[in-house]
């Protein structure tokens, strides 16, 4: 839990140091797989929903932090999260087919 902490940490160093550009948050999708490397779907799954949640949040609590400008349309947002839980469902359907062979 250490390594994600730190990873949603500078995940939001990324968009300051950034100026607010809403591509330095894509960098979500690299911790994801990282975090498939340990195989964990738990852990996967509640990652997850605690990024969507917190970037539907932040849309409507602090916009320009989480899209960089207080303008950014919500169905942009949406097709952000589309990414996430397509990127995330792929990644828990490795895991599950690794393990299925390891257990073999």
């Amino acid at each position: 839990m250490v390594c994600y902490a730190f990873s949603y940490i500078r995940k939001y160093s990324i968009n300051a140091v950034g100026d607010g550009l809403v591509e330095y948050h894509f960098s979500i999708f690299m911790v994801l797989a990282a975090l498939a490397y340990y195989e964990h779907m738990r852990l996967l799954i509640v990652s997850t929903v605690i990024f969507a949640l917190q970037h539907v949040i932040g849309y409507f609590a602090f916009p320009e932090l989480i899209c960089g400008t207080g303008d950014y349309p919500f169905s942009l947002l949406m097709i952000h999260a589309v990414f996430l839980l397509v990127t995330s469902g792929v990644l828990l359907t490795q895991i599950r087919y690794v393990v299925s062979l390891l257990q073999m």
